[in-house]
Protein backbone atom coordinates (compact mmCIF):
# COMPACT_ATOMS: atom_id res chain seq x y z
CA UNK A 1 0.00 0.00 0.00
CA UNK A 2 0.95 3.65 -1.28
CA UNK A 3 0.91 5.82 2.55
CA UNK A 4 2.08 9.06 0.97
CA UNK A 5 0.64 12.17 -0.77
CA UNK A 6 2.20 12.43 -4.25
CA UNK A 7 1.72 15.62 -6.57
CA UNK A 8 1.81 15.74 -10.07
CA UNK A 9 2.15 18.40 -12.43
CA UNK A 10 1.84 18.02 -16.36
CA UNK A 11 2.85 20.53 -18.52
CA UNK A 12 2.00 20.06 -21.94
CA UNK A 13 3.09 21.63 -25.31
CA UNK A 14 -0.22 21.99 -27.63
CA UNK A 15 -0.73 20.91 -31.01
CA UNK A 16 -2.92 21.84 -34.05
CA UNK A 17 -4.50 18.43 -33.70
CA UNK A 18 -8.44 18.64 -34.25
CA UNK A 19 -10.73 16.49 -32.54
CA UNK A 20 -13.46 16.55 -29.70
CA UNK A 21 -14.18 14.56 -26.79
CA UNK A 22 -16.45 11.92 -26.47
CA UNK A 23 -18.83 10.33 -23.90
CA UNK A 24 -17.27 10.18 -19.85
CA UNK A 25 -16.45 6.25 -19.16
CA UNK A 26 -16.48 5.52 -15.35
CA UNK A 27 -14.76 2.44 -13.83
CA UNK A 28 -17.37 0.45 -12.05
CA UNK A 29 -17.03 0.08 -8.11
CA UNK A 30 -15.72 -3.49 -7.80
CA UNK A 31 -16.26 -4.90 -4.00
CA UNK A 32 -13.00 -7.12 -4.29
CA UNK A 33 -11.25 -3.75 -4.25
CA UNK A 34 -12.26 -3.05 -0.26
CA UNK A 35 -9.77 -2.87 2.08
CA UNK A 36 -9.52 -4.63 6.17
CA UNK A 37 -9.76 -1.49 7.99
CA UNK A 38 -7.75 -3.87 10.50
CA UNK A 39 -4.50 -3.35 8.42
CA UNK A 40 -4.80 0.68 9.03
CA UNK A 41 -5.84 0.86 12.77
CA UNK A 42 -5.71 4.35 13.02
CA UNK A 43 -7.41 5.52 10.18
CA UNK A 44 -11.07 7.10 10.02
CA UNK A 45 -11.00 6.22 6.31
CA UNK A 46 -8.96 4.56 3.53
CA UNK A 47 -9.35 6.19 0.03
CA UNK A 48 -9.89 3.05 -1.97
CA UNK A 49 -9.25 5.23 -5.39
CA UNK A 50 -8.13 8.07 -5.89
CA UNK A 51 -7.67 8.95 -9.70
CA UNK A 52 -7.29 11.82 -11.55
CA UNK A 53 -7.80 11.93 -15.59
CA UNK A 54 -6.76 14.80 -17.83
CA UNK A 55 -7.79 14.80 -21.66
CA UNK A 56 -6.50 17.68 -23.76
CA UNK A 57 -8.50 18.27 -26.74
CA UNK A 58 -9.93 21.19 -29.45
CA UNK A 59 -14.02 21.63 -28.67
CA UNK A 60 -15.66 21.63 -32.24
CA UNK A 61 -15.02 24.91 -34.19
CA UNK A 62 -12.37 26.24 -31.93
CA UNK A 63 -8.86 26.43 -32.28
CA UNK A 64 -7.57 26.72 -29.00
CA UNK A 65 -7.28 23.40 -26.54
CA UNK A 66 -9.05 23.42 -23.60
CA UNK A 67 -8.67 20.12 -20.78
CA UNK A 68 -11.13 18.24 -19.61
CA UNK A 69 -10.24 16.73 -15.71
CA UNK A 70 -12.04 13.90 -14.04
CA UNK A 71 -11.41 13.31 -10.73
CA UNK A 72 -12.74 9.86 -9.40
CA UNK A 73 -12.32 9.21 -5.35
CA UNK A 74 -13.89 5.97 -3.35
CA UNK A 75 -13.59 6.28 0.34
CA UNK A 76 -14.14 3.66 2.60
CA UNK A 77 -15.54 4.33 6.41
CA UNK A 78 -13.45 2.64 8.72
CA UNK A 79 -15.06 4.25 12.32
CA UNK A 80 -17.43 6.63 12.93
CA UNK A 81 -15.13 9.56 12.74
CA UNK A 82 -14.55 8.93 8.89
CA UNK A 83 -18.52 9.70 8.56
CA UNK A 84 -17.11 13.41 7.78
CA UNK A 85 -16.04 12.45 4.37
CA UNK A 86 -19.37 11.85 3.54
CA UNK A 87 -19.16 16.03 3.54
CA UNK A 88 -18.26 16.70 -0.35
CA UNK A 89 -16.61 19.91 -1.05
CA UNK A 90 -15.82 20.44 -4.70
CA UNK A 91 -13.91 23.84 -5.03
CA UNK A 92 -14.35 25.79 -8.57
CA UNK A 93 -13.40 29.12 -10.34
CA UNK A 94 -13.77 31.38 -12.99
CA UNK A 95 -11.20 29.84 -14.72
CA UNK A 96 -12.81 26.36 -15.40
CA UNK A 97 -16.03 25.51 -16.01
CA UNK A 98 -17.90 21.81 -13.71
CA UNK A 99 -20.24 20.04 -16.32
CA UNK A 100 -21.00 17.42 -13.50
CA UNK A 101 -20.63 16.23 -9.82
CA UNK A 102 -21.88 12.46 -9.22
CA UNK A 103 -22.22 11.15 -5.53
CA UNK A 104 -23.01 7.90 -4.17
CA UNK A 105 -22.73 5.52 -1.00
CA UNK A 106 -22.03 1.77 -1.67
CA UNK A 107 -23.11 -0.44 0.83
CA UNK A 108 -21.39 -3.82 1.53
CA UNK A 109 -24.52 -5.73 0.34
CA UNK A 110 -23.88 -4.13 -3.28
CA UNK A 111 -26.91 -1.70 -2.81
CA UNK A 112 -26.44 1.67 -3.68
CA UNK A 113 -27.87 5.01 -2.63
CA UNK A 114 -27.30 8.15 -5.32
CA UNK A 115 -26.62 11.92 -4.53
CA UNK A 116 -29.67 14.10 -6.50
CA UNK A 117 -27.17 16.67 -8.64
CA UNK A 118 -29.74 19.33 -6.78
CA UNK A 119 -28.22 18.67 -3.50
CA UNK A 120 -25.08 20.57 -4.22
CA UNK A 121 -25.08 24.30 -3.70
CA UNK A 122 -22.70 27.19 -3.85
CA UNK A 123 -21.08 28.20 -1.27
CA UNK A 124 -18.52 31.11 -0.04
CA UNK A 125 -14.80 30.25 -0.21
CA UNK A 126 -14.33 32.59 2.89
CA UNK A 127 -16.14 32.92 6.17
CA UNK A 128 -18.70 35.99 5.37
CA UNK A 129 -16.51 39.02 7.05
CA UNK A 130 -12.74 37.33 7.16
CA UNK A 131 -10.39 39.54 5.71
CA UNK A 132 -10.09 36.78 2.96
CA UNK A 133 -13.39 37.28 2.08
CA UNK A 134 -12.92 41.11 1.79
CA UNK A 135 -10.62 40.74 -0.80
CA UNK A 136 -12.22 37.86 -2.70
CA UNK A 137 -16.01 37.92 -3.36
CA UNK A 138 -18.04 35.74 -4.79
CA UNK A 139 -18.52 31.79 -4.42
CA UNK A 140 -15.67 29.19 -4.64
CA UNK A 141 -16.87 25.86 -3.12
CA UNK A 142 -19.80 23.47 -4.27
CA UNK A 143 -21.03 21.48 -1.22
CA UNK A 144 -23.76 18.56 -0.36
CA UNK A 145 -23.62 16.14 2.24
CA UNK A 146 -24.09 12.52 1.00
CA UNK A 147 -27.09 10.81 2.89
CA UNK A 148 -27.49 7.12 4.31
CA UNK A 149 -23.40 6.57 5.02
CA UNK A 150 -22.74 4.14 7.54
CA UNK A 151 -19.25 2.58 8.43
CA UNK A 152 -18.11 0.51 6.58
CA UNK A 153 -19.51 2.11 3.48
CA UNK A 154 -17.43 3.39 0.62
CA UNK A 155 -18.28 6.68 -0.58
CA UNK A 156 -17.83 7.54 -4.50
CA UNK A 157 -17.86 11.27 -6.01
CA UNK A 158 -16.98 12.12 -9.24
CA UNK A 159 -15.96 15.31 -10.78
CA UNK A 160 -15.99 16.29 -14.72
CA UNK A 161 -14.78 19.97 -15.28
CA UNK A 162 -12.94 21.72 -18.46
CA UNK A 163 -10.42 23.85 -17.92
CA UNK A 164 -10.55 27.04 -20.59
CA UNK A 165 -6.52 27.19 -20.50
CA UNK A 166 -4.04 24.12 -19.69
CA UNK A 167 -2.10 26.26 -18.54
CA UNK A 168 -4.34 26.70 -15.59
CA UNK A 169 -4.39 23.21 -14.94
CA UNK A 170 -3.09 23.09 -11.24
CA UNK A 171 -1.33 20.30 -9.82
CA UNK A 172 -3.11 17.05 -9.33
CA UNK A 173 -2.60 15.67 -5.68
CA UNK A 174 -2.88 12.12 -5.17
CA UNK A 175 -3.93 10.72 -1.30
CA UNK A 176 -3.30 13.39 1.31
CA UNK A 177 -4.54 13.78 5.24
CA UNK A 178 -5.99 9.86 4.83
CA UNK A 179 -3.87 6.58 4.03
CA UNK A 180 -4.94 5.38 0.31
CA UNK A 181 -4.65 1.75 -1.78
CA UNK A 182 -4.61 2.93 -5.10
CA UNK A 183 -3.80 5.97 -6.53
CA UNK A 184 -3.77 7.25 -10.60
CA UNK A 185 -3.00 10.33 -12.75
CA UNK A 186 -3.48 9.36 -16.40
CA UNK A 187 -2.92 11.52 -19.26
CA UNK A 188 -4.66 12.17 -22.71
CA UNK A 189 -2.89 13.56 -25.55
CA UNK A 190 -3.15 13.84 -29.51
CA UNK A 191 -0.22 12.97 -31.55
CA UNK A 192 2.24 15.83 -31.15
CA UNK A 193 1.63 16.81 -27.48
CA UNK A 194 5.39 17.10 -25.28
CA UNK A 195 3.63 16.13 -22.04
CA UNK A 196 6.43 16.76 -19.00
CA UNK A 197 5.36 15.17 -15.90
CA UNK A 198 6.49 16.56 -12.49
CA UNK A 199 6.18 14.30 -9.47
CA UNK A 200 6.68 15.91 -5.84
CA UNK A 201 6.49 14.87 -2.15
CA UNK A 202 6.32 17.39 0.35
CA UNK A 203 7.99 19.65 -1.80
CA UNK A 204 10.59 17.68 -3.45
CA UNK A 205 10.96 16.00 -6.62
CA UNK A 206 10.39 12.39 -6.83
CA UNK A 207 12.72 9.92 -8.82
CA UNK A 208 11.32 6.66 -8.65
CA UNK A 209 8.04 7.49 -9.97
CA UNK A 210 8.29 7.13 -13.69
CA UNK A 211 4.76 7.74 -16.13
CA UNK A 212 3.66 4.76 -18.29
CA UNK A 213 3.66 5.68 -21.98
CA UNK A 214 0.33 2.65 -23.18
CA UNK A 215 -1.46 3.35 -26.85
CA UNK A 216 -4.96 4.27 -25.96
CA UNK A 217 -8.05 5.19 -28.14
CA UNK A 218 -10.23 7.61 -26.87
CA UNK A 219 -13.10 7.73 -28.83
CA UNK A 220 -13.82 11.26 -30.02
CA UNK A 221 -17.70 13.22 -31.10
CA UNK A 222 -18.46 16.29 -31.77
CA UNK A 223 -19.08 18.72 -28.35
CA UNK A 224 -20.27 22.35 -28.06
CA UNK A 225 -18.35 24.04 -25.51
CA UNK A 226 -19.97 26.75 -23.68
CA UNK A 227 -18.43 28.72 -20.70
Amino acid sequence: MRLRAVSVVVVAVLSSTCASRGKVDIEKFSETSRVDTSDFPDAKAVILLDRTEVTYWPPAGKDSVIAEVISTRRTQIATPAGLDQARVLVPFDDRSRILTIASRVIHPDGSVDETHPDAFVDVDRFPEGSPAARLYEGKGYKLTKVKGAKVGDVIETVVVRWVRDPRWLEPVAVGGELPFARGEVVVNAPKGFDVDFRVTEQGRVVQDVIPTKIPTRVKLSDVTMKF
